[in-house]
């Protein structure tokens, strides 16, 4: 028999359904039942029909993966075996909800505690959405699974995944101390779970429905997060989120136009759905891509980061970079305190995975530059001044960066083009444009928010 790994990886699952995939015959059959089941759920069932299913243990409850252009479900018979059937059907919603808000195709932090807040939002933002009481689902009984909702957190209902996000920033710093198990705070006649809601990993099964195992999106000393992560995101990634996206956009807006009921969903949850089909595309999406032209894409072995698998004594791999980016932001008063915020979150992301200098200036260098070797939370912004690009530009070209990010309103005199400098790129906010006629140019809108 074939030793199932404990953690999706990109071999695993490139094998789903295939050798590592053994699983008794009867709990197809009722996953089968489950699904027919649901088809009585027209809308639902269009979603359905985008996706290949797949039995797979390792994934310890549930899980979307998002690979070679196409939308996996995965299920652990062992954790489908404790639901009742309402119980599961609410379990393959949750599934669709996913998929239908594209929680799937973001790229999830390299941070195990920042993914850990970005799995919680996610989950936070859909568990409250899933129809009960309709004699067709229930929610996963708290033994079981202790669902996220957003009161445990004090949070409103009836926000997205990326403002969630940002709330658990405020609320959970994860650069900061963090109580330790039987030191925190939940509200009175809640668990204070690990918040796994991955099954028996590792083992551990203490008649509480899996809630002593820890998923791979939990880590010691998270018990402060209270609630269960209802699946696994290991499997989610932007990698291939462009014509993933546009199938699921597609589907629902076709649905749409076709007149047919759309069953168990509210009409809140539908205009919610309709809604995220028709965002624009994201600033940082687009500083993502030509990110990604700039970036080095070499890797090399190093013993000072583990494996991401198989841990110690097995060196990790990082990038190995010649050029540092420079990355700076404007602090003049017409920079508001969101698009700062945002901006210094996608810096953030970008040193996750490339070395970064930041630096912030009005007429001249106010802060920095500092390398973005942790990151940043909060920041007293300094200057708040006029503008002027001479600095930073003069320093790009004495620190011999070969690319430079800016985040600025575009108001200030114009500039030369620095010399020794091969990529610019303007972040520009309040709809205004460059002093000058070169380097690419992504327009912020306050409006939109970010994961970082």
């Amino acid at each position: 028999m074939t030793e199932t790994p404990d953690k999706i990886t990109d071999d695993f699952i490139l094998n789903m359904g295939r050798e590592l995939t053994i699983t008794p015959k009867g709990v197809e059959e009722r996953f089968s039942y489950l699904l027919t089941s649901l088809s009585l759920d027209m809308f639902i069932h269009e979603i359905l029909m985008l996706m290949s299913k797949y039995p797979n243990e390792s994934v310890g409850t549930m899980g979307i993966a998002v690979q070679d252009n196409m939308i996996k479900l995965l299920y652990a018979p062992s954790f489908l075996g404790k639901l009742t059937d309402k119980e599961g059907r609410w379990g393959i919603t949750h599934e669709i909800l996913h998929v239908v808000f594209h929680h799937c195709t973001v790229r999830m932090s390299e941070d195990p505690r920042m993914r850990r807040l970005q799995s919680i939002a996610a989950d936070m933002a859909i568990n409250q959405l899933i129809p009960t009481g309709t004699g067709m689902m229930d929610q996963p009984r708290k033994e079981v699974i202790n669902i996220i909702l957003p009161e445990m957190y004090g949070f409103p209902p009836k926000l997205s995944m990326e403002q969630y996000y940002l709330l658990l920033l405020e609320k959970f710093d994860p650069n900061k101390p963090q109580p330790q198990k039987g030191e925190g705070d939940p509200k009175d006649g809640e668990d204070e779970g690990e918040g796994s809601g991955t099954g028996e990993e590792q083992g551990e099964d203490k008649g509480n429905g899996g809630k002593s195992s820890k998923g791979s999106d939990s880590k010691d000393g998270e018990d402060y997060l209270p609630g269960d992560l209802v699946d696994s995101h290991e499997g989610w990634s932007d990698k291939d989120a462009g014509l993933v996206e546009s199938i699921i956009k597609d589907a629902i807006e076709n649905w749409e136009k076709s007149g047919k009921k759309w069953g168990s969903i509210s009409g809140g949850c539908k205009e919610m759905i309709l809604a995220a089909q028709k965002s624009e595309i994201k600033w940082w999406k687009i500083l993502r891509d030509y990110m990604g032209h700039m970036v080095s894409k070499v890797k090399t072995t190093t013993m000072k980061r583990p494996h991401r698998r198989y841990g110690y004594p097995y060196p990790g791999k990082v990038n190995k970079s010649v050029d540092k980016i420079l990355i700076g932001a404007d602090s003049s008063l017409s920079i508001s305190g969101a698009s700062f915020g945002h901006f210094i979150s996608e810096a953030n992301m970008i040193a996750e995975v490339h070395p970064v200098d930041f630096v912030i200036f009005d007429t001249e260098i106010v802060y920095g530059p500092i390398p973005l070797t942790r990151r940043i939370r909060r920041l007293e912004v300094p200057g708040r001044g006029g503008t002027d690009f001479e600095a930073i530009f003069k320093l790009a070209e004495s620190g011999k960066y070969k690319s430079v990010v800016i985040l600025t309103d575009g108001i200030a005199p114009a500039v030369d083009y620095p010399k020794g400098v091969r990529d610019v790129i303007w972040c520009i906010v309040g709809g205004g444009k460059p002093p000058v006629d070169w380097g690419k140019v992504i327009h912020i809108k306050e409006s939109q928010s970010v994961i970082g």
